[in-house]
């Protein structure tokens, strides 16, 4: 029994050094709920390409006058939708191209970009697979087109519906030792690795076409539903990825979530904080921090995600044929006391 503390992490660092069949292995020690809407596994699908858009920036300042015309040109719509996101506006000429092929987050990243990504073939075989898998379970995707960039900007992906493109900062995915984010803290750069490309670029794509949609009476209850309903969608795009990159935990975290699921629940149900509609209370539980401490000082943040994954999970397993574009609805999560009762989760309870 925990009356305040979580139980301590063991193996802080594990989950970036252990490798891709060890993931999978664990991701099947939390069940098989990824299959529910995910492909028939051996499913064919087509690659997607990213346009290496990094690469035709930190070039360009190199490249004869020729050479340069033919990157503006083939590339343009890609590069309008770049300079809106970058400068605010969607005009794109050689001086700006040159200024871009020379500023720091180009000079200083690319570099290791190009060393750790000198192709994007599993990325592209994983936006394939996303494409595919959403099209089976007719979800709206705002982008149909990729690009990889590096940029400044604190987003990893960022998303431009005008011309459905998905822009991928690859300087974001270095690996969370990476000397590129020393002075960083360990809970900004625990996930910057190669592996969450595909689970983070699925999310944004949900999150784009199903924003959390609240009402004046949402709680905690509702977001917990909408975070379960995204991190269940997430986990049919991208199967291959474990129960804790979907949920954005390490190893070893999602180990302690597991561990302490009784616990956590019942430090929901004080206070009623399940049901407040406190800001403070939503953000304490559901933003990027290094801890949930209104969980306890040793919960890893954003620790309830995993309560809101079980309650889906749980109300699936009592409500068959429930469509992922149902769970991603506004009416379903801003039901969440229907919800949870159809679901038969308890939580605090063990099971």
């Amino acid at each position: 029994m925990y009356l305040c503390r979580m139980k301590p992490t063991r193996f802080i660092l594990l989950y970036i050094a252990v490798p891709m069949m060890s993931f999978l292995f664990m991701s099947c020690r939390y069940g098989d709920e990824r299959h529910r809407y995910a492909l028939q596994e051996g499913t064919d699908t087509t690659p997607v390409r990213i346009h290496r858009l990094d690469k035709d920036i930190a070039s360009f300042i190199n490249d004869d006058r020729q050479h340069r015309d033919s990157i503006i040109n083939a590339d343009l719509e890609l590069l309008k939708g770049y300079a809106l996101i970058v400068n605010g506006t969607d005009s794109v000429d050689e001086r700006l191209m040159s200024f871009w092929s020379t500023w720091p987050a180009t000079t200083m990243f690319m570099p290791e970009v190009d060393r750790l990504y000198s192709d994007l073939e599993p990325e592209e075989h994983a936006l394939g697979l996303i494409l595919e898998t959403a099209k089976a379970n007719s979800l709206a995707i705002p982008a149909d087109k990729f690009a990889s960039v590096t940029w400044g900007d604190s987003h990893s992906i960022i998303i431009n519906e005008g011309n459905r493109t998905a822009y991928l900062a690859l300087n974001h995915y270095l690996g969370a030792l990476n000397e590129a984010y020393n002075g960083w803290p360990r809970y900004k750069t625990k996930l910057k690795t190669r592996d969450m490309i595909p689970v983070d670029m699925a999310e944004a794509l949900l999150a784009t076409s199903y924003p959390y949609i609240e009402t004046d009476e949402a709680t905690v209850l509702n977001r917990l539903i909408y975070e379960g309903s995204i991190a269940t969608a997430k986990h049919a795009l991208v199967p291959a990825a474990p129960l804790n990159l979907i949920l954005g935990f390490t190893a070893d975290e999602m180990q302690q979530v597991v561990d302490n699921e009784e616990f956590i629940g019942k430090q929901l149900l004080k206070d009623n904080k399940l049901y407040s509609s406190d800001q403070t209370i939503i953000s304490n539980l559901f933003d990027l921090r290094p801890s949930s401490t209104l969980i306890s000082p040793d919960a890893p943040g954003r620790a309830s995600r995993y309560i809101g994954y079980k309650i889906v999970q749980s109300y699936l397993d009592n409500n068959a044929g429930t469509t992922l574009s149902e769970l991603l609805s506004p009416s379903f999560y801003n039901d969440g006391i229907s919800v949870l009762r159809k679901s038969g989760y308890l939580l605090g309870k063990s099971e």
